[in-house]
């Protein structure tokens, strides 16, 4: 039988500081990509990973070139998640404000109810049948300025918001513009996983004569404007804290927390609140024996390591084995 695992698993390895060969892992978090050898010492086409961790030293299976099926990278810009962000701005329409200090509520828009709704999809449960839903509500009158319409809203949706426990949109205002934005949301490593809040914004609109009139700006669909702010991110550090939780629990840390509280905690090598994120290099590679062993013992492992720096790593493992033996790769 083979000599290793014949179920498909995932090792996970931290790297902090790349290293060129075996001699220079002596600090925590160093890495080295080995070139195997054969029995009398020659090298072959082959590598293994060796890393330091807070256990010690720890070599990795050697991946044997001709069995490798993929090496690829994937960058932590790549995995930053965007925040979703919905933005209020009220309507020009001379229908609903006049032309006097402040664009005053007109009569005709006065002593109406104007709802905001926020739908929460697949909140806590991650389940398409639930929604959660919060409102942000205004009672116009008349004189009532833009600027008190505004505001009114803000407070209405911060007051209908303040009762959770976990806060769950940002909401800001600005030049009379309200801008709902997700929230990077509440983590705890390997008990609560990093769960992207899924949400959309509605509004109702004003009744002037029998005709329906939008009081926010919309887009061309009718629905209020919104935008994934590739400038406003939310980062893999967590994800990436995660993974590296779970991996060593099924590898080195089978009883964690079992007795507790008598307990003594793992101690992890990611930082989950790394401004940058984390690159993921990922070899995957199979072990298949001669004669008769010949089935094909599917693995992978990743190799977790600070933004930008994941390209090296694979240009590493390109220098021992033959480039065209990867069915993949690059960023």
């Amino acid at each position: 039988m083979a000599n290793f695992s014949t179920n498909q698993v995932r090792h996970v390895y931290v790297a902090k500081a790349k290293k060129t060969n075996a001699a220079g892992v002596t600090e925590l978090g160093d890495l080295a990509v080995i070139q195997a050898k054969d029995e009398k010492g020659n090298n072959k086409k082959g590598f293994y990973l060796l890393t330091k961790g807070h256990g010690g030293l720890t070599r990795s299976d050697i991946v044997e070139e001709g069995k490798i099926e993929y090496v690829g990278v994937t960058t932590a810009a790549s995995m930053a998640h965007k925040k979703l962000k919905y933005t209020l701005t009220p309507s020009t329409s001379t229908s609903l404000w006049g032309t006097g200090t402040g664009n005053p509520v007109k009569e005709a828009f006065a002593n109406q109810d104007i709802l905001v709704r926020l739908y929460f999809s697949q909140y806590i449960s991650i389940g398409e049948e639930d929604t959660y839903m919060k409102y942000g509500v205004v009672h116009t009158y008349t004189g009532m300025t833009k600027a008190q319409f505004m505001q009114t809203l803000k407070e209405s949706i911060d007051a209908n918001l303040s009762r959770e426990a976990d806060k769950m949109v940002d909401v800001t205002i600005n030049n009379n513009v309200i801008t709902i934005a997700e929230k990077e949301p509440e983590w705890e490593l390997g008990t609560r996983q990093q769960q992207y809040t899924n949400f959309r914004v509605t509004a109702s609109k004003a009744e002037i004569d029998g005709a329906e009139i939008d009081v926010f700006n919309v887009d061309a669909n009718g629905n209020i404007p919104s935008a994934y702010d590739a400038a406003d991110v939310i980062n893999n550090s967590k994800i990436a804290a995660d993974l590296e939780y779970f991996a060593m629990g099924d590898r080195a840390d089978i009883y964690r927390n079992l007795g507790w509280p008598n307990v003594r905690p793992s101690k992890m090598l990611v930082d989950a609140n790394s401004a940058n994120g984390y690159d993921m290099v990922d070899i995957i590679y199979y072990f298949s024996g001669p004669v008769e062993d010949v089935q094909r013992s599917r693995k992978q492992m990743t190799i977790i390591c600070p933004a930008g720096t994941g390209a090296g790593y694979k240009t590493a493992i390109d220098a021992i084995i033959n480039p065209t033996t990867t069915t993949g790769g690059g960023n």
